[in-house]
């Protein structure tokens, strides 16, 4: 009889005879090399490991170890190296399918719901990884950091609020630069270096898009919005800190990150907080929905619904609508003037919650207000809960004194108000505690 380590042991021995077959059936040196540099980074910063296939296919998976999944995988396709990102993985890619292209070079064409890429080079392999495995992952993860060199056009982009780099150039270090403008997603961070020195703070506030330089006409480039920040006491780098000084934008270590932070003694989390507060929390709905448009495993009619639910539009206000007929503050009937509101909100709820109709209310623009911003919720027998921390020249000024008469919510619309209560209600300046108030 096998003992359990013999049995363990002979798994791992098939395991990297597997890994050696695929490596060997490469045809390209180049490939070979590729395949050592994904090997040796993988998990790097994240918790993946790689497993051979169980079928007879030369094929190996990325597994998240807390998840289960496998959102990526290596195959070997007539001697070819290609890359794969299935379903589960196109979240997990910052920047999403542009990212990829830009980096490792164009998408090859498949029947299935995977992007496939072509690897043959161990630089596109050292791109991918740093893509995929080093750092944080932007949204729903680690905020992103980036070095921005700016250089003549600093004080039209300070002023106008925007980075602007051109799509073709002659010098390619530059180019490969500029090309990672279409990485950056809605909440990452960057700093803004001049020579030796911080000068700027700033968060992403869209995606880029192509544009052209609106210091300059006739130009072709990637425009992208970023609330910048000049400081007061610009902060000097060391010569070892000082890297990458010869590209336009280059995306930074966490470590490197956190440094930076440490040295600015809270001006970049005060930022945040500040455009955070600004935006109403719209910055991290904007990069759910960059990806939701990325994904292959629903088709584009679920995707327009999903999308239109985020403004309680489409699908899901006809969905609220066969539950809820006025304004449960007001009394309002119209519904020229409600709005469609997701209780458990749209950035937090899965793709069912998103159009759920029992996810939602109809409510007057002002009570909305308050609902998002936890001044207000409800109690599942209807009654109006007001937050102590509402101002109480609001609460009298928009007859929160007078509501109508509560109405009991369905069963199914309790669980959605549970959540409503527990994580955004009492919560003051949008979702933030006040000091020493503890948990629900």
């Amino acid at each position: 009889m096998r003992t359990a380590v013999s049995v363990a042991t002979n798994l791992v021995e098939e395991a990297d005879s597997r890994l050696a077959r695929c490596r060997a059936a490469l045809r390209l040196q180049g490939a070979q090399r590729a395949w050592d540099v994904l090997l040796k980074h993988c998990g790097d910063g994240v918790t993946y490991r790689l497993a051979a296939g169980d079928g007879a296919d030369e094929e190996v998976h990325y597994i998240d170890e807390i998840r289960g999944d496998r959102p990526f995988s290596l195959c070997v396709v007539g001697g070819d190296l290609l890359f794969n990102v299935h379903a589960a993985g196109f979240g997990l890619v910052p920047g999403g399918l542009p990212a990829l292209q830009s980096g490792i070079g164009p998408r090859l064409q498949t029947d299935g719901g995977s992007w496939r890429f072509r690897l043959s080079k161990p630089a596109q392999a050292r791109a991918l990884s740093r893509l995929l495995f080093a750092g944080g992952r932007g949204v729903g993860g680690t905020t992103r950091h980036w070095w921005i060199n700016h250089g003549e056009g600093y004080r039209d982009q300070i002023d106008g609020g925007y980075l602007w780099a051109p799509k073709k150039t002659g010098r390619q270090a530059r180019g490969a630069a500029h090309a990672g403008m279409v990485r950056v997603v809605p909440g990452d961070l960057v700093f803004s270096r001049i020579e030796d020195r911080i000068a700027a703070i700033g968060v992403a506030l869209d995606r880029a898009r192509s544009a052209p330089d609106p210091a300059r006409s006739g130009t072709d480039g990637w425009l992208l919005a970023v609330r910048l920040v000049e400081l007061n006491e610009p902060l000097r780098l060391s010569r070892s800190t000082n890297q990458a000084s010869g590209t336009y934008l280059a995306e930074i270590s966490a470590d490197t990150a956190q440094g930076l932070r440490r040295l600015l003694s809270r001006q970049v989390e005060d930022l945040e907080e500040r455009i955070a507060a600004e935006t109403e929390g719209k910055l991290i709905e904007l990069a759910i929905e960059d990806r939701l448009w990325q994904r292959a495993d629903i088709d584009a009619r679920r995707k327009r619904q999903l999308s239109h639910a985020r403004l309680g539009q489409g699908v899901f206000r006809d969905n609220v609508e066969r539950i809820e007929t006025a304004c449960r503050v007001t009394g309002i009937l119209d519904r020229r003037y409600l709005q469609a509101i997701h209780i458990k909100p749209w950035k937090d709820a899965d793709d069912l919650q998103k159009l759920d109709g029992a996810n939602g209310l109809l409510l007057s623009p002002h009570i909305i207000h308050l609902f998002d911003r936890g001044h207000i919720s409800f109690a599942d027998s209807g009654a109006l809960m007001i937050s102590r921390h509402l101002n109480p020249y609001v609460r009298k000024a928009w007859g929160l004194e007078r509501a109508v008469p509560a109405r009991a919510f369905r069963p199914e619309q309790t669980v959605y108000l549970q959540y409503h209560r527990a994580t955004i209600f009492e919560r003051i300046g949008g979702g933030r505690r006040s000091p020493g108030e503890s948990g629900p």
